[in-house]
């Protein structure tokens, strides 16, 4: 979306034109009849729309890129519709009706994934849900953050056009975790390999982004929880390992104390 200069003004200045030349018109049937209409089209209307048209047309052609932006030049000028370089921060000049102008910005930019309602921008759960190796079922929250390369803009525009997070970042990072983890076994997912895991996840996030007009910043494995069903058969094997330890504690316990009874009995 493009900023044109004159459109905090340009409404109001319309609006006070037609409210104004209404008001002429209207005063000026009352006091000379029906000979105004002819002098007030010549006299007042013709030269308020020659100004206020001059002024819409200057307010097209002239527009403002603020400093974190760049733009994308849409052109029936140029080969394959679009102008070579884009546009950086400041006031340019564009030909109205057959260019316009697409903004992106060139500030770091989040996108989450996350089982919170309200985390990311997707609302409810936003998790990825994946397979380990060996059939494990987990759900992955990450963030990744990155930013458009000025200098690959058009490159990305042509390939993704404003759509780039939905049509583009969000499904690289359900395919690519999707796949990465139906490498590792759960174990492995679950332990001090976790951090590898991670950075084999950037590594191939960074090649994919670099390839599509972005720049890789960073990714952040947030948390990785288990479906409820495999936390129900963790839950159970931790209460049958703490049933058999307590039951060998107290085992050894009874023996303790039946050893303990015959040193007694032997010294009496």
């Amino acid at each position: 979306m493009t900023e044109n200069i004159l459109d905090p003004l340009l409404f109001w200045m319309w609006f006070f034109f037609v409210l104004i030349s209404l008001y002429s018109f209207v005063s000026a049937m009352l006091r000379l009849g029906w000979l105004t209409p002819k002098k007030f089209v010549y006299l007042v209307l013709l030269p308020g729309l020659l100004v206020m048209g001059g002024l819409s047309l200057v307010n097209a052609s002239l527009i403002f890129i603020n400093p974190d932006k760049v733009g994308v030049v849409i052109s029936v000028f140029s080969e394959g519709g679009v102008q070579e370089k884009p546009i950086q921060a400041g006031r340019h000049w564009i030909v109205p009706l057959f260019e316009t102008v697409v903004v992106y910005p060139i500030g770091i930019q989040t996108y989450t994934m996350s089982s919170k309602t309200l985390e990311g921008p997707k609302i409810g759960d936003d998790s990825i849900q994946a397979r380990t190796r060996d059939g494990k079922e987990i759900y992955i929250d990450c963030s990744l953050t990155f930013r458009i390369d000025p200098d690959k803009v058009i490159e990305l525009h042509q390939l993704w056009q404003d759509r780039y997070v939905d049509v583009f970042i969000r499904p690289v990072l359900r395919s690519m975790i999707r796949t990465d983890i139906s490498q590792y076994t759960f174990e492995a997912v679950n332990s001090n390999k976790r951090k590898a895991v991670e950075n084999n996840f950037k590594k191939h996030l960074e090649k994919i982004i670099t390839q599509n007009g972005l720049v890789f910043e960073q990714f952040f494995l947030r948390n990785i929880a288990f479906s409820s069903e495999y936390m129900a058969v963790l839950e159970k094997q931790k209460t049958a390992k703490a049933k058999a330890e307590a039951e060998a504690e107290a085992i050894i316990i009874k023996a303790k104390a039946q050893a303990e009874a015959r040193r007694i009995l032997r010294e009496e």
